[in-house]
C-alpha cells in the first residue's frame, strides 16, 4: 500500500513539475501585435465618413439621396461621377484621395 501511495505521490510531483511552466505561461497576458496601419476602422466611423461625403456631394448638387451614412445606389453613382470629374479612379468607394478632393 505504501508503494502505491509513494508511486502516486511521485506521479503527482512529476505532473506538477511538468505543468508548472505551462501554468506560468497561461497566467501571462497574450501578446497582441501592434495595430497595423491598414487596420479597418469601426463601422460607425465608416458611416460618419459616408454621411459627411453625402453632405458634401449634396451641397455640390451631385447627390439626391438621404444623408444617412449608408452606401446606396445614389451615393455610389454620385461618388463615381465626382471621382471621374476630379480625375480619380472611379471606384464608387470613399478612399483617402476622394475624401481629400471632397474636402478641397
Amino acid at each position: 500500500m505504501t508503494v502505491r501511495f509513494r508511486s502516486l505521490a511521485l506521479t503527482l510531483v512529476a505532473a506538477a513539475a511538468i505543468c508548472a511552466p505551462l501554468t506560468a505561461l497561461a497566467d501571462t497576458a497574450p501578446v497582441k501585435p501592434a495595430a497595423a496601419a491598414h487596420a479597418k476602422p469601426a463601422i460607425a466611423s465608416f458611416e460618419a465618413a459616408r454621411r459627411e461625403a453625402q453632405q458634401k456631394l449634396q451641397a455640390a448638387g451631385d447627390y439626391k439621396g438621404p444623408i444617412d451614412g449608408k452606401r446606396n445606389v445614389a451615393y455610389v453613382s454620385a461618388l463615381k461621377n465626382f471621382q471621374t470629374a476630379h480625375h480619380l479612379k472611379a471606384t464608387g468607394r470613399l478612399n483617402a484621395k476622394t475624401q481629400a478632393a471632397l474636402s478641397a
